[in-house]
């Protein structure tokens, strides 16, 4: 197994939207803590674990529910 790090933010990461969209289509699993990953493992049709960090699934569950 190989973990990698994916910083989305362009600045950080100085990698090129498409760049970045291809780490992820790379990955078997993806597993975050923000929706920005979960969008983008949706993207490349890789699956994830979202984590939330809110209580109750506050923040990533009212974005991701419906897509099931």
């Amino acid at each position: 197994m190989r973990v990698v790090e994916i910083e989305n933010n362009l600045l950080r990461s100085q990698r090129t939207p498409d760049d970045i969209e291809e780490q992820y289509a790379e990955c078997d699993l993806v597993l975050m803590a923000r929706v920005y990953g979960a969008i983008a493992a949706l993207r490349q049709h890789v699956p994830f674990i979202a984590l939330d960090q809110i209580n109750n699934g506050a923040k990533v569950l009212p974005l991701l529910s419906g897509f099931g």
